[in-house]
């Protein structure tokens, strides 16, 4: 141990190790904690830290050696120089005050003093202080370190170089990341958890929860989850003349119609608005739809619901043919769809509002649905649904279960309720009555 006639030198030695011990402990924490998406609006300004910064977090393995040799020497460095110099204060402190040397009893004494108020002094000042700042103010530690950190890796690339190769042959040998930086990226449950915990408790925290569940979850979503049913499309042939198109109109009161060629929603041309027909001078002496075709877009079941939209903005065409993996006609999707799967149910004065779900009096727990109502409705009810997986409608999921064709009376049994088709409509499902179990008697 290094003993001291004049411990200042000694003193100043251990207040800059303490120091840079605690600007190592903070650059660590910010580094692994700070992301880059937090620096991008800088980098977008030609910040040179912050493009220092992302340099630092894309190579983390790199840079972390650096700040761990840092830690290492100067912790080295304060036990080695600052504990004899805290000792040998404290000593000629106690010397001054007592007016005579210390014994040998007195002296062990001054050496736990000194060891005890530099750890403490360490611990605090050193670790605990530097990385409480860092965790709170990641993105500024990380700007204020990273040039110096790189300066420090060129300064020390041999030792630097040996320990990093080191590193990534051990963590080989362990089946893990090299680089370290694989569990760097937020999962959508994450960023889904962080968006929550931070809207639950406002105003309208409910609304702006099941908003950000929407919006998160769009991007998942295919073609077949949003489409409108072949079987609920309206559609007309283009050959036909200008009266029998009118009578049409009057019939089905649609603002947009699909065109095909011929009497099949395979043969699909296009699409038409009423009111281009109906403002047309020569709408009844029309002997084809042709002039009024509007180019309609193609999709697949499985082509995500983003891909589609970017489509549709890009060709400017707001109603897509949904086709299946055989080349027919499955289903259509207009823009209004797409933003219902984000916002919810959209009805303007013309829509019909259906009833979804209807209580059947005197019968406890029982309720009438509707064979479209979504996994999200079902939750009115009361009803313990996540058995199911997928986002489709109750009858389709019901039908996919069935294995056949449904018929009025068939019965299902799901977790916590029974479900009874009631209705059917050109084969598919449309009305089913749903016996609840209180949660008591749920089997789990």
């Amino acid at each position: 141990m290094i003993r001291y006639h004049n411990p200042t030198v000694g003193l100043i030695i251990a207040l800059i190790s303490i120091v840079l011990n605690g600007v190592f402990v903070a650059a660590e924490f910010a580094l692994v904690k700070v992301r880059a998406i937090q620096l991008r609006s800088r980098i977008r300004k030609g910040e040179q830290k912050a493009i220092a910064a992302q340099r630092v977090i894309e190579r983390l393995d790199r840079y972390l050696s650096v700040t761990q040799l840092g830690i290492t020497l100067t912790s080295l460095g304060l036990g080695w120089v600052g504990e004899p110099a805290i000792t040998r204060t404290v000593e000629r402190t106690v010397e001054l005050i007592s007016g005579h040397a210390l014994s040998r009893s007195a002296y062990v004494g001054t050496v736990i003093a000194g060891f005890s108020f530099i750890t403490f002094a360490h611990i605090l000042f050193g670790e605990l202080v530097p990385k409480l700042i860092a965790i709170q103010r990641s993105e500024q530690t990380a700007l204020y370190v990273a040039i110096p950190l790189r300066f420090l890796h060129a300064i020390f690339f041999p030792i630097l170089w040996i320990l990093e190769k080191t590193s990534r042959i051990i963590l080989k040998r362990m089946g893990m990341s090299p680089t370290g930086v694989s569990e760097g990226t937020l999962s959508e449950e994450e960023i889904l958890g962080v968006l929550i915990a931070n809207t639950v408790l406002t105003p309208d925290g409910k609304d702006k929860m099941e908003l950000l569940e929407r919006v998160l979850h769009f991007s998942s979503h295919t073609a077949r989850h949003a489409l409108v049913p072949r079987v609920d499309i309206a559609f007309l042939s283009i050959d036909e003349p200008g009266a029998k198109a009118l009578e049409f109109f009057r019939t089905h009161q649609y603002s947009r119609f699909i065109l095909t060629k011929g009497r099949s929603l395979d043969e699909a041309v296009g699409y038409m608005y009423a009111k281009d027909f109906l403002l047309h001078p020569e709408a009844l002496n029309l002997s084809n739809l042709t002039t009024l075709r509007r180019d309609v877009l193609f999709v697949s079941e499985t082509q995500s619901l983003v891909d589609i939209l970017r489509e549709m903005q890009r060709t400017h065409t707001p109603i897509a043919i949904v086709v299946d993996e055989y080349g027919g006609t499955s289903g259509l999707l207009t823009i209004e769809d797409l933003l219902e799967e984000i916002v919810g149910q959209i009805r303007d004065e013309f829509d019909e509002e259906p009833v979804l779900i209807h209580k059947i009096p005197n019968e406890e727990n029982t309720w009438d649905v509707d064979g479209r109502i979504s996994y999200e409705e079902l939750r009115a009810i009361h009803w313990n649904h996540e058995w199911i997986e997928s986002r489709e409608q109750l009858g389709t999921v019901m039908l996919q279960r069935l294995g056949r064709l449904p018929r009025v009376g068939d019965q299902m049994v799901f977790p916590g309720a029974t479900a009874e088709i009631t209705g059917i409509s050109r084969r598919r499902i449309t009305r089913v009555r749903i016996r609840v179990q209180p949660a008591s008697q749920v089997k789990e």
